[in-house]
Order: C-alpha cells, then sequence, then structure tokens
C-alpha cells in the first residue's frame, strides 16, 4: 500500500512540475498540498518510523523477527550465513530510510526551485489523487487494526506458502523491549543520522558510481553481448531459406532426441496394437512410394497428385480400421487441400532441380532421415507411453447416458467438448469469410483490368 501510493505520487509529481529529476525538485508542499500528505505517510511508513497508525513498521517488524528465526540447518556457510542476515536486514532497511527521507524531504520540503521546473506546479485533479489516498487511506486503517487482515489475508498467504496450516500471533504495535524493536530503533536512528550528514558523505557518488557503478558493468555486458551475437548472427544468416530450414530442424533433432534419450522417453508397447493383416500392408508400401514420389518428380502437378495418394492411402488405413467418420473427413480434407494445392502452384514458377554440393546433399540426406525418424519414434512413444489411466472407457460407460447417444465419437464431439468443436467451427468459417473476401476482391480487379 504504502510504495504503490509512492509509485502514484512520482507520477503525479512528474506531471505536474514535468521532471522526475529530484535535484530540481523542492518545495512542493506548498503548491501541492494533498499530494504532500500522502507521500508524507507512505514515506514514513515505508521507512519504517515506530508509529502506531503506520503499516510499515508493522511489516518492518515482522521481517526483523523472520530474519532471526531462518530455518537453515547446518554449520559452515550455512551458519554463517544464518547469523549475518540479521545485520543485512538492519543494513538494508537503513538506506531504505535514507531515501525515503530524502524523497519527501528533497521534493515537498526546503527551497522551491519553481523557476527551474518546466511547468509551474499546482495540485492534481481528483482523478489521479483518488488511487493513492485510497492506499494511503488503508496504510493507516492496517497501521491502526492490523487483526483486520491478519486473519483472512496473511495466515491465508502463509498456509499457501508452507502449505500447512499457519496460526500467525496477534499483531500488535507493543512486543515490549525485544529484538525486532531494537533494530528498529538502530535503522531510525543510524537512518536519522545519515540523512542529516548527507551533506558529508555525499561526494562520494561523484567516485563510487561513476568509476565502479553496477551501470556500467551491466552496459558493458550488454555491449559485448550485442556484439557477440552480431558476429554469430551474420555466421548463418545468409539469406538461404534452405540453410534455416537445415538449422531448425537440426536443433528440433538434437534437442529432441538428446532430451528423450536421457529421460528414456522413447518406448515401444505393441501388445495393445490390433493386428497387421496385408490390405494394411499394400496400403502403407503405396502411401510411402507416394511419399518419396513427390521428392523425386520434376513436375509440380505430378508432385501434387502424387501428395494426394499419400491422404487418400490414410482414409483408406481409416476405413480399414473401421472409423468410418474419420476416414469420411480425411477424404473432403484431401481433396479441398489437393485442389487448393493445384490453385496455388499454377501461380508458382516451375520447379527445378537445384544444384547443391555433395556435401549439402549428404547433409540433407542426414537431417530428413534422422528427422523422419525421431518423429515416428515420437509418435510410437507417445502411444505406448501411458502415465495415466485412459479416457476411453469413462467416454463409452457415459455417452449413452450423459450424451445421449450410441455413437461416441459424436458424443464427444458435440456433447463432451462441444465447446471446442464450436470454436473449431467458428475459425473455419472466419476462414471461409477471408477467402471469400480474397476471392470476390480479385474477381473485382480482373472486371476493372
Amino acid at each position: 500500500t504504502f510504495k504503490g501510493s509512492l509509485f502514484m505520487v512520482a507520477g503525479i509529481v512528474d506531471h505536474e512540475t514535468g521532471t522526475r529529476d529530484i535535484r530540481k525538485l523542492g518545495g512542493l508542499m506548498t503548491f501541492l498540498p494533498i499530494t504532500a500528505t500522502v507521500a508524507l505517510l507512505a514515506s514514513f511508513s515505508m521507512a519504517g518510523v515506530p508509529l502506531p497508525f503506520l503499516n510499515g513498521f508493522y511489516s518492518k517488524e515482522l521481517f526483523f523477527d523472520a530474519s532471526l528465526h531462518l530455518e537453515v540447518s547446518g554449520e559452515g556457510i550455512a551458519g554463517f550465513l544464518r547469523s549475518i542476515i540479521p545485520y543485512l536486514a538492519v543494513f538494508g532497511s537503513i538506506f531504505t530510510f535514507v531515501y525515503s527521507m530524502y524523497f519527501f524531504f528533497s521534493s515537498f520540503r526546503g527551497k522551491s526551485n519553481v523557476e527551474q521546473l518546466p511547468k509551474k506546479p499546482h495540485e492534481a485533479p481528483w482523478g489521479m489523487l483518488l488511487s493513492p489516498i485510497i492506499l494511503v487511506a488503508a496504510v493507516v486503517v492496517i497501521g491502526l487494526f492490523p487483526h483486520l487482515i491478519n486473519q483472512p489475508f496473511i495466515e491465508h498467504a502463509a498456509s499457501a506458502v508452507k502449505g500447512m496450516e499457519i496460526h500467525e500471533h496477534h499483531i500488535k504495535f507493543w512486543h515490549g523491549i525485544k529484538a525486532p524493536l531494537i533494530m528498529s530503533l538502530t535503522v531510525v536512528f543510524l537512518g536519522t543520522v545519515l540523512v542529516l550528514s548527507r551533506k558529508v558523505w555525499q561526494p562520494v557518488y561523484n567516485y563510487l558510481p561513476g568509476r565502479l557503478s553496477f551501470n556500467k558493468v551491466y552496459d558493458g555486458m550488454v555491449d559485448r553481448l550485442e556484439s557477440y551475437s552480431s558476429i554469430l548472427t551474420k555466421g548463418y544468416m545468409n539469406g538461404s531459406l534452405s540453410r534455416y530450414v537445415r538449422l531448425v530442424l537440426a536443433a528440433i533433432l538434437v534437442v529432441t532426441f538428446a532430451f528423450m534419450a536421457i529421460t528414456g522417453g522413447f518406448t515401444v508397447n505393441t501388445s495393445n496394437l490390433a493386428e497387421i493383416t496385408l490390405p494394411e500392408i499394400f496400403v502403407a508400401v503405396l502411401m510411402v512410394c507416394a511419399a518419396v514420389g513427390t521428392i523425386i518428380t520434376n513436375n509440380r502437378i505430378a508432385a501434387i497428385l502424387i501428395l494426394g495418394v499419400v491422404g487418400y492411402g490414410l482414409s483408406m488405413l481409416f476405413v480399414l480400421y473401421r472409423a468410418p467418420d474419420l476416414a469420411l473427413t480425411q477424404l473432403i480434407i484431401e481433396t479441398v487441400t489437393v485442389a487448393l494445392f493445384l490453385l496455388a502452384f499454377y501461380h508458382l514458377p516451375r520447379m527445378r532441380k537445384k544444384q547443391e554440393s555433395a556435401s549439402t546433399r549428404t547433409l540433407n540426406l542426414i537431417i530428413s532421415i534422422g528427422f523422419g525418424a525421431l518423429m515416428t519414434m515420437v509418435a510410437i512413444s507417445a502411444h505406448s507411453s501411458k502415465y495415466f489411466e485412459s479416457i476411453a472407457s469413462y467416454f463409452l460407460e457415459k455417452s449413452h447416458s450423459l450424451g445421449g447417444g450410441d455413437n461416441v465419437v459424436n458424443v464427444i464431439l458435440v456433447d463432451f467438448r462441444g465447446l471446442d468443436t464450436l470454436f473449431e467451427i467458428v475459425v473455419l468459417g472466419i476462414a471461409a469469410m477471408a477467402i471469400y473476401g480474397l476471392v470476390r476482391l480479385r474477381g473485382k480487379e480482373e472486371e476493372e483490368e
């Protein structure tokens, strides 16, 4: 709540003054009194100032308490880290206190620098003030009544993280003089000293960030990365589509094969397959011959027709394995596909053999055979690996009672996954309208010509 309101205050200051450069700001409380009040409460809450109406103090106390009770086992480095984390928590919180105070007092207090600002500041409209005011109101309400969020929010979030029921102790302002309070007071004291002595130590920033800045290290790493990546990219980006296809397929082949080999993904199980008869073998051989034929033919029309043999052969396999609805769908799709291919290839240049070196042809052959074999093994392994019980029996049992039909495939399509089918039809309808629009557009252009 306090951090969100401070983000919005920074936006208001930028909007009303024309700058976010804190070195040019100052004395804005006179011009932006409501924004300054929001910034005051939010900044002091973020700094963890021990006031009973600021929720930031509670979060800081709980943070310190958690750093003192870390569940870290072991000695050596683990024990050392466990012992220094409370000190690191205090160290980091001191700087949170410093920049929170710096933000408020440098922006809203002190000498006014209105003449240096791009815009003359005035209070923001209520549309911009409403959101940070709501957040700061939550800061105060939670600060006064922390138990309102403990049960419904904090304990619920903690149990979600831990995976178990957690009963948080009652959150209240005064727990006695204990370690978290001493840590909070240490932060306030040392932070105040640093704020008051800022002019003494601020010149350090003229040297340390300028020469040893993490920004410079990061920028240097990014520049080197861009330089090396440019060299690498220029090594393979030569404008050859065939090279790009080879690289993509080779990368998929190597990564997928290695991953499946390491994880034992390649599995072959033929125990639950249907018996293979001569008709299926004949159709399969025919499909293989047709697939090879598309590679060696030089005639584009012949290549399309031969490719169609593969699709129609698949339809025949569906018929042989008693799936007439799939066979009908495949026949329709294959017929439309062949027709569209013929229409598209009519406008393409004639096919010709590409002259390539023996090494390139060998590489193409290796990648093609390897990728085809990988896809075959992926398909076989996907069918052979049964990590979960099949849902087929559920559909068979519930098709009549829940779907009101005995054709299981139809019931699945229109009932069990009806929304899926509906959106598939919508996609096809949109595609059909797009195709119709293109055809009409082309027809009008031909008429005008």
